[in-house]
Formats: structure tokens, C-alpha cells, sequence
């Protein structure tokens, strides 16, 4: 059993085994916080006696005040005093507590720690052990009270510490020496963690009985990141047991945002198993070379880089590029090369090079794989292989390299690893040749390139999914809006859409013009929340919806309420936005909805514009039995209404009023003639890189009043 006075490699290796498993059934963040401290609290014992290491392990996170239980809010309430806390204020929050006194086993049963407000500096520096805990952890106090995105991904990925206090007995950094440090015969008190990718943190904290040396200490780092691969399935999922539904005992209400999680953690899983593996061996051969374990270390450490760099790189090209520098890194070679094909198609090979300065003067050269010999020899068996010099050359399946050997780099040494598919199927191979140090290849060598491979796999098939997947977005997006803007004696329709640069994913942005029954002019302009093709999907049946609806000759509120009962019933997105407005043939009145949707703009006849007053409601899907309010405007003939998407004014450097008057400005400068207008506006206030899709709908109402109207439904469908 492991034993904190005497905590080894082999003891680190099996505990953080054990604990990044717990994730993987529990229901919620608490259900694995309580495995986590439960799984400590009764493993570590004294071997000679039995007795347990620690009398109290409790396992914090950081949470919002706004999103606690209510029984929390109330106690954070109470321990803030006068100053209520706001919905933003940081609490350190008891997620799940094991120990020897019976009120240590219920986190509600807290009378001091269920949820502490932390909403200053000044008031984290009046909790001795819990600023002395961020600060042993690296991490700046401001980042941790009022996380900051833009740092959250620093912080995510900074090597995990520990806070640690040898002797707790008369520390200033633990407080209560008296009713719990003498009274329970704490010796040290250990803690780790580090940040999630949400920006929270989260902390092991140990009371133990038994004296804790720094080299427990140090290797309780490792352990860190085994919690958070056990905690990361739910950063986006229930954390507490009150959030679950009645009738989720067995976890399948969860399925849907538990499984892409587990998808973005399984790189993590195996750089922990690499890491596992290599300490065990380390554990079982102490009387190795330092400078092997100094090299086994660097490898592992490539590893790690090597994920950040291949999970970064979106195009299969870039992959490709990452994967073959990285393998030519970690392991130590002249020169490394990557192939990609599609059903073993070598013809079809994308190929990547990486080679030394050593290499350089072969750097120009590009012939493709021919997919003979030997490098179809691992890609039939999809097993690694490993050869030297000797053994390369006499290998029955080594062909040479035929007619490129005046022009192919040298081969000293082979190994070789597969790229395989989650179905088993080959999708190419790495290979690498003549190590830097002039060594054979190594069965290390070997076991870290077969860990690249995994990670680069599914990162390519990934990519190729995601690539199928736009493919098909775009296709589903493309038919759901309006094929042709529709013709009207009564109005003139314009209108451009912008995609995104947010990676493979298409949005959730329409438009829509068509004639009511009754003569009038409808025009629309939404965006769905989320990208792809759920997106996209859901897009089409709320163009579809509005038409229905609309169509019954209904007011513009209840063709929005009913659209928004549509989308609560839908449960595929969080919300949508959506501006609605109808105009009549020869009025000066436009009734006008807006759902969480920017305002129109307004150009009159002699081309001022102006953003005019209207009422805001709640995007659709936001809040249950919502209430959506009409504004009139009065417009005159020959104005032009311009709806658009937030994707026109949003920046990351400025707020959406700044937007919108520089919308304003941009339309006063802009051509009358309204595709011309359209361009214009695209052109000057459009960032090729921007993130979010752009939708502009421009509709210049009819001068003439009494012009005919249009038919009913105008327009196509």
C-alpha cells in the first residue's frame, strides 16, 4: 500500500493510474472529487500499522457564486458579511471532504470552507493557507479571483506545483493549530492541483498525520494532472450532485457532453500512460546511466509539446508538418518523414520531410512514395518496426531507393511507426533514420514514436472528419438560404453573407424576405449559436418556422413567441437571435421585433442614417415563457432598412456600440445603388479573420405608393 514517508516511483505510477480512472462513470464533478479524496484518504497507510497517512483529505475548486447550489450561495452569503457577493465573485468551493471525525465526510457539514468568497486580493491575503496555496501553486492571485481568457490557456498548460508545509505544527500558513493541528496530531499538510481549462482551480489538500518529505511532495505534481484528467470530462458538465435530473442515475442524460469531453482528454490519458510506463521502468532500473533518464525526461517532455503543437494545427497539411519536426525532436534524428494516404492509395500520399542541417543539401528533394517494400510492410501490419543498419540492408522487403539514390537521403538505421485509424484501418506511417548521437534505435525510441503515431492519428482523422464535416456543412447551409433574393414591385432586396475563419465549422446565420397573405413585406435576419452542422440544421427549421408562422397572418409577437417555444422544444442550441419586421405597401410604419438582436439601421430617401430606437427582448431559447415586446418605426418611402448579424460589429478590441457607429458611419459613406452598398459595408467593416459569420439584408421600401403589392408568399421558398 503506498505510504506518504516513503511515497516512491512505483507508488506514483499506481495512484495516478487509479485516479484519472475515476472520471470515467461518475455522474458529476462531485462524484469524482469524493473517489479522489476517498481513494486517498484509504490507500495511504502506514504499512507497519495500518493506521491511515492522513485524517483529512478534501478536494477545492474555485466556482462562481452565481452557479453554486443554493445552500452554498447561502453559506457564501453568510461568510461575506456585508459585502453580498456578486454573481461573478470567485468562491473557493469544498467540492467533496474524507476524514476521521464524522462531520469531515459531508461537504454541507462544513461550518468554515462550503464556499468562500474570495472577490478581492486584499481579502485572499486574510486566508493564511489559501493564498499561501495559490501562491505555492504559480499562479497570480488576480487570475484565480477574476480569470482573464486571454491567460486561461497559460495557466492551463503550466507545469502543476504543490503546496506544501513540512511541519504544520505552529505554521503561520495553517490555521486552527489548537482544535485541529494538535488536536488531531497533524505532522504536514500537502496540496495539489492546477487550473482547468475554464479558468477555475482546483486543489488536493492532505492533512497528514504522518511526516511528508519534499520527494513525496515533488511527485505529487504527476498526481495533479492524473486528478485533472479525471475532472476534465466534466468542466462543461454537471458539477454538483443537485444539478443532475431525476432519472439520471445511470449517467445517460450526460452522454452527449461527456463524450466529446472524453474525446478532448484521451491525448492526456496517453502522455500519462507514456509517463506511467517510463517511471515504472525508471523504478525498476535505478542503476541506469543518469544521462538515459535525463534523455527518457527530454522524450517525455517532447511528447507533451508534441500534442500542444499537432492539437493546434487545424489543416491536415499543417499536422502533417507538426507531426514530422516534432518526431525528428523527441527522438533525436537527421531525418523524419511522414505519409498520409487514403485506402493505402500511395499515389495519393501526402508527404512531409523534416531533416537536419546536416541534411540540408537534400532539403529540395520531393519524390512521393512509391508505398513498396518496406514502407508497405509496416502499413500491412500496422506494427512498428525497427531495424539497424545491417538489418535494413538485408531485410527481404528493402528495395533500396531505386532510381533516387543519386538524390534520396542517407538511410542509417530505420524505425518506423503506423498511423492507424480507430477502425484498425492504415493511414500511413512516420519514419525516421540516422539518430543524431550515431546509436541503434531503441526500444524507448520505439515506444515514444508508436505514442506520436496514436496522437497524430487521431488528430488526422480528426481533421478529415472535421474536413467531410464542413464539406457538409457548407452544402446543408448553402441550401437553406434563399438560393435568389425574391423580386418585389414593392421593395428592392440585397443581401451578402460572410463565413467565418473559425476553423472547419460553418454557422448558424440567415435571412429571408418574402410577401405575406396580406400584401405585406416580411424580412428576417437570424443567428443560431454554435457552429456546423447542428447549426446549420437548426438554422433551416427556424427559416422554415418563421415562414410558417408568419404566413398565418399572425402579429410579429406571436410569430416570435412561437418560433421561440419551437427552439425550447428543439433542445439543440442554447439560444438564437432574431430580428423580425414587417412592412405594408405604401405605409410609413415598420413593426419591428427584435429577440436579442442588434437594431436596424435606418437610410432615409435623402441617404442620413440613423440606428432608431427600439425595445430589446431576450434571444429565443433564453428563458422559459418569454414575453417579446413590438416597436414601430416610421419610415419613409424610398428608406432602407439594413439588418445585420453581430458578426458586423463585433471586435475583440472594442464594445458593440463602437460597432454599430461605426456601421452607421460606414453606410453614411457608402453607394446608394444597394448590391453596391452591400459590398461596400463588407468590405470596410469585415475581417477576413474574424471568427464569426457576416450577415447584411438590406431592403429599400418602395417610393411609390401605389405601386400594386406583391402576390401572397412572393418570392421563392
Amino acid at each position: 500500500m503506498p505510504y506518504v514517508g516513503r511515497f516512491t516511483l512505483s507508488d506514483m505510477v499506481s495512484c495516478g493510474a487509479a485516479l484519472r480512472r475515476f472520471g470515467a462513470d461518475a455522474r458529476c464533478m462531485e462524484d469524482v472529487a469524493q473517489r479522489v479524496v476517498g481513494y486517498l484518504y484509504d490507500e495511504l497507510r502506514d504499512p507497519a500499522t495500518g493506521e491511515r497517512d492522513c485524517a483529512l483529505v478534501r478536494l477545492f475548486k474555485t466556482h462562481a457564486y452565481g452557479r453554486l447550489p443554493a445552500p452554498a450561495r447561502r453559506f457564501a452569503e453568510r461568510a461575506a458579511g456585508d459585502a453580498s457577493p456578486g454573481l461573478a465573485t470567485t468562491c473557493l468551493t469544498l467540492l467533496a471532504t474524507r476524514g476521521d471525525a464524522p462531520a469531515w465526510n459531508d461537504r454541507a457539514a462544513s461550518t468554515g470552507h462550503q464556499a468562500v468568497p474570495l472577490p478581492s486580493e486584499h481579502i485572499v491575503s486574510s486566508f493564511p493557507m489559501i493564498a499561501q496555496l495559490i501562491g505555492q501553486f504559480g499562479l497570480p492571485v488576480g487570475s484565480v479571483i477574476e480569470p482573464d481568457p486571454e491567460v486561461i490557456l497559460e495557466l492551463d498548460e503550466k507545469a502543476y506545483n504543490v503546496f506544501y508545509v513540512a511541519d504544520a505544527v505552529g505554521s503561520p500558513h495553517i490555521p486552527a493549530q489548537g482544535d485541529f493541528v494538535l488536536r488531531y496530531g497533524i505532522a504536514s499538510v500537502l496540496g495539489f492541483g492546477g487550473m482547468l481549462p475554464s479558468g477555475e482551480l482546483f486543489a488536493v489538500v492532505m492533512f497528514a498525520r504522518t511526516a511528508i518529505p519534499a520527494e513525496t511532495a515533488d511527485l505529487f505534481r504527476t498526481l495533479a494532472l492524473a486528478v485533472k484528467v479525471a475532472l476534465l470530462p466534466f468542466v462543461n458538465g454537471p458539477i454538483f450532485a443537485e444539478e443532475l435530473r431525476d432519472g439520471d442515475d445511470d449517467g445517460t442524460a450526460t452522454a452527449a457532453w461527456r463524450e466529446p469531453a472524453r474525446t478532448r482528454t484521451s491525448v492526456v490519458e496517453q502522455l500519462l500512460e507514456v509517463q506511467e510506463r517510463v517511471a515504472a521502468e525508471q523504478a525498476r532500473h535505478l542503476e541506469q546511466a543518469h544521462e538515459q533518464q535525463h534523455r527518457r525526461a527530454a522524450q517525455l517532455l517532447g511528447l507533451a509539446d508534441a500534442a500542444i503543437a499537432i492539437n493546434s494545427s487545424l489543416s491536415l497539411d499543417a499536422i502533417m508538418h507538426a507531426v514530422t519536426e516534432q518526431a525528428r525532436a523527441i527522438v533525436g534524428t537527421h531525418q523524419s518523414i511522414t505519409s498520409t494516404t487514403i485506402d493505402q492509395n500511395w499515389a495519393q500520399a501526402i508527404t512531409a520531410v523534416s531533416l537536419s542541417e546536416q541534411y540540408a543539401q537534400w532539403r529540395d528533394y520531393d519524390a512521393p512514395p512509391d508505398g513498396s517494400g518496406i514502407y508497405a510492410l509496416v502499413c500491412e501490419t500496422n506494427r512498428p518496426l525497427r531495424l539497424t543498419h545491417a538489418e535494413l540492408e538485408s531485410h527481404p522487403r528493402w528495395r533500396g531507393v531505386g532510381s533516387e539514390a543519386d538524390r534520396h537521403p542517407p538511410m542509417r538505421g530505420w524505425l518506423a511507426a503506423p498511423l492507424v485509424s480507430r477502425d484498425g484501418r492504415n493511414l500511413g506511417l512516420i519514419q525516421l533514420s540516422d539518430k543524431l548521437d550515431g546509436d541503434e534505435f531503441t526500444a524507448e525510441d520505439e515506444a515514444i514514436l508508436v505514442q506520436l503515431a496514436q496522437m497524430a492519428s487521431i488528430t488526422i482523422e480528426n481533421a478529415r472528419m472535421f474536413h467531410h464535416e464542413h464539406q457538409v456543412a457548407v452544402a446543408l447551409q448553402r441550401s437553406l438560404l434563399p438560393q435568389d433574393l425574391p423580386q418585389f414591385r414593392d421593395v428592392e432586396v440585397a443581401a451578402r453573407y460572410f463565413a467565418g475563419a473559425a476553423g472547419v465549422d460553418v454557422g448558424g446565420d440567415w435571412y429571408d424576405v418574402f410577401a405575406l397573405r396580406d400584401g405585406g413585406i416580411a424580412m428576417v435576419l437570424g443567428d443560431v449559436a454554435g457552429r456546423g452542422i447542428q447549426a446549420a440544421s437548426v438554422m433551416g427549421q427556424l427559416r422554415m418556422a418563421v415562414r410558417a408562422y408568419a404566413l398565418e397572418e399572425m402579429t410579429t409577437t406571436g410569430v416570435v413567441e412561437r418560433v421561440d417555444r419551437l427552439l425550447q422544444s428543439l433542445r439543440l442550441v442554447e439560444f438564437a437571435t432574431l430580428a423580425y419586421a414587417v412592412w405594408a405597401p405604401g405605409s410609413d410604419m415598420l413593426r419591428l421585433v427584435l429577440a436579442g438582436h442588434p437594431p436596424p439601421l435606418l437610410v432615409d430617401p435623402d441617404g442620413a442614417v440613423a440606428i432608431p430606437p427600439t425595445v430589446a427582448s431576450v434571444p429565443l431559447g433564453a428563458v422559459a415563457d418569454a414575453v417579446f415586446e413590438e416597436t414601430t418605426l416610421r419610415v419613409e418611402p424610398g428608406s432602407t432598412v439594413l439588418l445585420y448579424s453581430d458578426g458586423l460589429i463585433e471586435s475583440r478590441t472594442a464594445s458593440l456600440d463602437v460597432g454599430m457607429r461605426r456601421l452607421e458611419r460606414v453606410v453614411r459613406d457608402g453607394p446608394s445603388a444597394l448590391d453596391a452598398l452591400c459590398d461596400h459595408v463588407l468590405a470596410a467593416v469585415v475581417d477576413p479573420d474574424n471568427a464569426d459569420d457576416a450577415t447584411l439584408l438590406a431592403v429599400r421600401l418602395c417610393a411609390d405608393a401605389d405601386a400594386p403589392p406583391s402576390p401572397p408568399g412572393a418570392g421563392p421558398s
